[in-house]
């Protein structure tokens, strides 16, 4: 075989474009590990904050239940229930969907959820920190318990083994219909 001028460069190119695809191939795999190896963590920390989050709160509905509620610890559980909300919200907002897996559209559920949960949040902190109005309706009453089951069985599901995405989106189907009947809707259609 008689090899001509042009084949030797044209081989060696090849050679440099197979390496050179082997070694960006690696470099994502890598990148994409350490990503689901980040997400992962970061989802075990929503765990953390929902059970941050359910504490105060509960303290929260026990006290504005009473017949006098003192306005200053309302304010006080509140304000811990409203940090620890925006620390979710964080967290919630750096967990990326970047691969196509179960895990991944479940991580892509549960962010979708508990921030629409957070926004219910946000709308009663407009009223009762900035506003200083403690009073609520019954509704409210009824969301505040529904926000305490909702992040009471996150800090249950999503603990320090695998997430357990199916069992919490099952017990949570129920309370989220009392704050986000759309989303628990879509997410999960009645008679499902």
């Amino acid at each position: 075989m008689r090899m001509t001028k042009m084949t030797i460069p044209v081989a060696i190119l090849s050679l440099a474009v197979l390496i050179y695809s082997v070694y960006v191939h690696v470099q994502h795999t890598n990148l994409v590990n350490r990503m689901e190896s980040s997400n992962e963590n970061r989802v075990m920390m929503v765990g953390v904050h929902g059970d941050d989050i359910a504490t105060p709160l509960e303290q929260f509905i026990e006290i504005s239940e009473r017949e006098n509620p003192d306005l200053e610890t309302l304010a006080k559980y509140w304000s811990k229930v409203n940090f620890y909300q925006t620390n979710m919200n964080a967290t919630l907002s750096s967990i990326t969907t970047f691969e196509d897996s179960t895990q991944s559209t479940n991580r892509s559920k549960m962010v979708h959820i508990l921030h629409n949960v957070n926004r219910t949040i946000d709308y009663m902190s407009e009223d009762f920190l900035f506003n200083e109005d403690f009073t609520m309706t019954q509704k409210d009453q009824q969301q505040l318990k529904a926000i305490l089951k909702i992040y009471q069985n996150v800090a249950f599901y999503i603990d320090e083994d695998l997430p357990d995405f199916e069992g919490l989106f099952g017990a949570i189907r129920g309370p989220l219909r009392t704050i986000d009947p759309q989303t628990a809707d879509l997410l999960y259609p009645r008679g499902s």
